[in-house]
């Protein structure tokens, strides 16, 4: 199911050129996508078997949504 979200997640987001996502697997087995916006500043993904949880480091916004509303999340996020 993680990696389920992870591909809903792509099909949705961008990234900008030269800021490519770094794509990692967790000690709990999931997938968790990593990369910088334009600022430098972090923004991780982890796909988890429910949906995703998110930390944006220029905002200090954390939180969680469920496989529905990944597409959405991946246009919200800061490429």
């Amino acid at each position: 199911r993680s990696m389920e979200a992870f591909y809903r997640f792509i099909e949705a987001a961008t990234f900008a050129a030269g800021k490519e996502p770094s794509l990692f697997l967790t000690d709990d087995g999931n997938l968790e996508l990593c990369w910088e916006d334009a600022n430098a500043k972090a923004v991780q993904v982890e796909f988890t078997p429910s949906g995703a949880e998110y930390f944006i480091e220029a905002t200090g916004e954390e939180g969680e949504v469920a496989h529905p509303a990944l597409a959405e999340l991946a246009t919200k996020l800061p490429a």
